[in-house]
């Protein structure tokens, strides 16, 4: 029993040697690489950050018409004065 045991475990030490043998004398493939070098050849030039942002916090929960239609327009207007409002 134990000599069958010693047989099965040559046999697969033999297989697995042999089958990384096979896998290191494969020559690579251009898609094996994994590492990416180069550049695109036509840089796209960064976007210009913004001069000014608008930040709008409102609860518009209870809102509705006439006075939903103002706040629309009051975010839209690029002129609008900055306010502060309370609920």
């Amino acid at each position: 029993l134990m000599l069958l045991h010693s047989i099965k475990f040559l046999i697969l030490a033999l297989i697995l040697s042999f089958s990384l043998a096979i896998a290191q004398k494969r020559p690579p493939k251009s898609t094996d690489q994994l590492l990416e070098t180069g550049h695109a050849a036509k840089l796209s030039t960064p976007a210009t950050a913004p001069t000014e942002i608008k930040i709008v916090s409102y609860n518009i929960r209870w809102r509705s018409g006439k006075e939903l239609e103002q706040i629309i327009e009051r975010l839209r207007s690029k002129d609008a004065p900055p306010t502060t409002r309370g609920s």
